[in-house]
C-alpha cells in the first residue's frame, strides 16, 4: 500500500466521482471513479490495469454545469489490484502535470 497521510506532501481529500480516463499513449478510454485527490495527484479506480509511466487525461464532469467540466493530464505512478466480490478492480495513482502557462508567461509573476 501507499504511505500513510503523515508521510504525504499534500493532504488527501476523499471523493467518489465518475470520470473518463483517456490513455494518451494508446488512445483508449474508459469510465473510472475518482477515489481521492491531493495537491499533485489522484487515486482512481479502474476495471483494467495501467503500466507505470503511462500518460493519461482524466476528464471530470461538473455536477452543476457541463461547460465547467475539467481535464487533468497526468502520469501513472502505481497500480494495485483489488479484489471486490467476484470481480477485479485496480487502484491507480496518478501524478498530475501542472497546467502549461501561456507563451510569454512567467510562473513567478502571475
Amino acid at each position: 500500500m501507499q504511505p500513510n497521510d503523515g508521510e504525504r506532501r499534500f493532504p488527501r481529500l476523499d471523493m467518489n466521482r465518475p470520470g473518463v480516463l483517456e490513455n494518451l499513449d494508446s488512445g483508449g478510454q474508459e469510465h473510472v471513479s475518482l477515489i481521492n485527490f491531493s495537491g499533485d495527484g489522484m487515486c482512481i479506480e479502474s476495471d483494467r490495469p495501467y503500466v507505470k509511466a503511462t500518460r493519461v487525461r482524466l476528464k471530470m464532469e461538473s455536477w452543476s454545469n457541463e461547460k465547467d467540466s475539467k481535464s487533468y493530464d497526468g502520469e501513472v505512478r502505481w497500480c494495485n489490484a483489488v479484489k471486490r466480490k467476484e470481480s477485479r478492480h485496480y487502484l491507480i495513482g496518478l501524478k498530475i502535470q501542472p497546467p502549461e502557462l501561456p507563451n510569454g508567461s512567467d510562473d513567478k509573476n502571475p
